[in-house]
């Protein structure tokens, strides 16, 4: 997080005179003292403290609400001061040693109370910031070191003020968000990364796309529809059927995939039959309170994260994590439930397939970036689904108040944290054999249709990481994707468990975008910890680029295509690395057993 020295403290002038040298020097020494401090005191307290603006702490959308309303000077905000992590320059030797063989810190994670300790807000860091909320006004909720979060609440007034911004709403009063960026005292600023709750312009967005009845290409065949299933994958990807606990992820502890909406089990057990997986080990683990069944699109979007982890490496256990918006601190149950992923330090992998519109960057560099480098050395890897709109990425649409393709190159910000692995996507028509069966591989090319588009290009918030530094053509920002898996709900096109209108669990087609590559991914993941016979392997980013640099066999290069989507021009799939497919695909047998030997 940046700050802006935006205020200077005035040389205090003592306002003392001597009467006299005799009646100086006849003061005895403590009076004297005493005195001192009390006219040090006094100019002080007429001498505001420095100010520091906590920079990228409002959404670029704020622009469109300048000429709105102001906010009603009485409407009850309530909001989260985000405590920043402690020496950093630590964190990240203590992370790239974790992922160096050579290092004696190789694999030794941390536990959470380890990192806290090392890393987290003292205690006293929590008492200085909770102390300022309180002098400001505002009624403090709850406080965290271990999540470093201070939830507190006020009128919108006393935001305003105790913060230096101005919030404005647009016509009906739904939406608001302060039109700059927050500041705080010197005292206390250097303790916070973010303030949550200045704004409601946040909207999370599934990432897939769920096309009904869809002509898909083949190989499985389901009610008189064709797409691909779990069976289909393992031939396309070269992955051997895990049908025993020798390859399907048994012994490693985890994946954890976040959620919005809870979902009815039956869907995946109907799922999991019909493709002839084993049964699934399933926790709903619910956040804060239970959101019941959400929209479609996030219940939908649940579903195929649980059923496809599961079909990629079904011995592994699966926690949804389910978070509810409207009780989580800083209104994103999303955020609150990769929070408590963390926190629990339970699974191995973290799988998360939403993007976000109407967020500061604050919200990346100072919450998402703060939980991905803990979850890192925690051993804890995190995968995230690109996108699905291209080069183009999405805005927040203040008519509609939703998010919608932007106009110009923007990327999923939270893939493009350097502690994060992002999924983009693909299409193929599969070749079958004499029976109508897909064989091992077909030639892919970047996902682009009328549904959507692999998401890709330059991070506006993340500095290009040591991983990447050998890609020559990139620019000193982060690139996403890292590496990508088939997309299209079309070509191919993907079964999914769910529950039809009747209300009865179905096996619907088809569905796609950059989610079915995150969950799926996740499993390889695990499957790779398998392989190496631990519980987790942690972040494989830069294992992944080594193995590519160095020539290795492991995935599939993607070089047709581009991910121009919206009438924003996009990048070309290239040989090597590309910002529309990363390092390609999974050659899965050949990349487990090139992680293996890392």
């Amino acid at each position: 997080m940046e700050f802006k020295l935006t205020g200077k403290t005035k040389k205090k002038r003592s306002g003392l005179r001597l009467a006299s040298a005799a009646a100086a020097f006849s003061l005895v020494l403590s009076v004297a003292a005493g005195s001192a401090a009390h006219a040090q005191a006094a100019a002080s307290a007429q001498t505001p403290e420095a100010s520091v603006t906590l920079v990228g702490n409002h959404p670029d959308e704020a622009a469109d609400f300048a000429s709105g309303p102001e906010i009603s000077a009485t409407k009850t905000l309530r909001m989260e001061a985000v405590l920043a992590l402690r020496d950093r320059a630590g964190l990240d030797k203590l992370l790239a040693a974790q992922q160096d063989p050579s290092s004696p810190q190789y694999h030794q994670w941390l536990t959470p109370d380890e990192f806290n300790a090392r890393f987290g807000p003292s205690q006293s860091d929590v008492s200085a910031v909770s102390a300022w909320l309180e002098s400001k006004g505002f009624t403090l909720e709850s406080s965290s070191a271990t999540k470093r979060s201070l939830v507190f609440s006020g009128s919108a007034a006393h935001a305003e003020s105790a913060f230096g911004v101005k919030i404005h709403t647009d016509d009906t009063g739904a939406l608001y968000t302060n039109l700059s960026d927050p500041v705080l005292p010197k005292s206390v600023a250097p303790t916070i990364a973010a303030i949550a709750g200045l704004s409601n312009l946040a909207r999370p967005y599934p990432n897939l796309k769920f096309v009904p009845n869809a002509q898909a290409s083949p190989d499985a065949t389901v009610g008189g529809q064709t797409a691909f299933g779990p069976n289909d994958l393992y031939t396309f990807y070269d992955q051997t059927p895990p049908t025993s606990s020798s390859n399907d992820g048994t012994g490693t502890d985890c994946i954890a995939v976040i959620e919005d909406s809870n979902f009815p089990d039956g869907d995946v057990n109907l799922f999991d039959t019909q493709f002839a997986i084993e049964p699934i080990n399933l926790t709903h683990q619910i956040v804060t309170t239970d959101p019941g069944i959400g929209n479609a699109n996030s219940e939908i979007e649940a579903l195929l994260d649980v059923e496809y982890a599961h079909a990629a490496a079904p011995g592994v256990p699966i926690y949804a994590y389910i978070g509810n918006d409207a009780t989580s601190s800083g209104g994103s149950g999303l955020l609150a439930a990769v929070t408590q992923a963390i926190t629990d330090n339970r699974c191995g992998v973290i799988s998360l397939s939403f993007s976000f519109c109407g967020v500061p960057n604050s919200f990346y560099s100072g919450q998402v970036d703060q939980l991905a480098a803990a979850a890192n050395a925690q051993g804890q890897a995190l995968v995230t689904a690109e996108g699905d709109d291209g080069a183009a990425g999405i805005a927040l649409n203040k008519k509609l108040q939703a998010c919608v393709p932007a106009h110009s190159r923007n990327v999923n910000e939270i893939s493009a944290d350097p502690h994060v692995t992002a999924i983009g996507g693909t299409q193929f028509t599969p070749t079958l054999d004499s029976s109508g069966n897909a064989v091992r591989y077909s030639t892919e090319s970047v996902w682009k249709d009328k549904n959507g588009a692999s998401g890709g290009g330059n991070s506006k918030v993340f500095a290009k990481p040591s991983f990447q530094q050998g890609i020559r053509h990139l620019t000193r920002k982060r690139a996403v994707p890292d590496v990508s898996f088939a997309a299209s709900p079309t070509n191919p096109g993907f079964f999914l468990g769910f529950t039809d209108p009747q209300g009865n669990p179905a096996i619907a087609c088809c569905i796609g975008g950059t989610s079915m590559g995150a969950p799926y991914w996740a499993g390889i993941m695990q499957l790779a910890a398998q392989k190496k016979s631990l519980k987790r392997v942690g972040n494989l980013n830069t294992t992944l680029y080594s193995i590519q640099s160095a020539g290795g066999t492991g995935t599939h290069d993607i070089t047709i295509g581009n991910n121009a989507f919206h009438g924003v021009g996009g990048f070309k799939a290239i040989k090597g690395y590309d910002r529309a497919t990363g390092i390609g695909t999974p050659d899965i047998e050949a990349l487990l057993s090139a992680i293996a030997g890392n």
